[in-house]
């Protein structure tokens, strides 16, 4: 594992992209949506599947009824409360390990209609991160971006901002330790 982070260490000083580190190995997590059926959100999911196939991670998607305990779950909240965590568009509880609340209402207002189906998959997928990580933190570019600007939004819109080789890192060993305590719970 030291290895591992130490090649993508390595890769990032570089200056080689997340998607140009291969680590070898692939992974599966199994992500739930409380919402179904969306253009959005089947729009979104799609893309946030594909981001994480970039870091040789596949999103298992399931619906509430069909979740099982260990899953993550993404709970798309149409109306936040000014205070519930101001100035965010969502936010992920990583030491529980599987809770994600997208304020759905703030992404709407954050960008132009078209963009939303972007936006939400990035959000998603951040949060996703966090969960995978294990630990609340942040890059200075790409997904994982604690504030993206104009220039993260409108790149979004025409692809997807990558992870960081550090955060690619961090999600295939946060995945070790998810394998770790998935086998336990059995």
């Amino acid at each position: 594992m030291i290895i591992r982070v130490l090649l993508v260490l390595a890769a990032a000083g570089a200056g080689l992209s997340a998607d140009q580190v291969d680590l070898g190995e692939r992974y599966t997590v199994t992500v739930c949506l409380e919402s179904a059926g969306s253009f959005t959100l089947s729009r979104a999911s799609s893309l946030v599947s594909k981001m994480y196939a970039a870091i040789g991670v596949e999103i298992d998607w399931r619906w509430p009824r069909n979740c099982p305990t260990v899953a993550i779950r993404v709970t798309m909240q149409g109306f936040s409360f000014p205070t519930e965590e101001p100035h965010s568009l969502a936010y992920a509880m990583p030491y529980q390990g599987t809770r994600i609340v997208i304020f759905f209402d703030r992404v709407q207002q954050a960008v132009d209609p078209r963009r939303v189906p972007a936006l939400t998959a990035h959000v998603i997928a951040h949060e996703i991160g966090h969960i995978l990580e294990g630990v609340i933190r942040h890059s200075a570019s790409g997904v994982m971006k604690a504030h993206w600007d104009e220039d993260d939004f409108s790149e979004m819109a025409w692809k997807p901002l990558p992870f960081a080789p550090i955060d690619v890192a961090l999600i295939h060993q946060g995945l070790l330790r998810r394998a770790g305590l998935v086998a336990k719970s059995h």
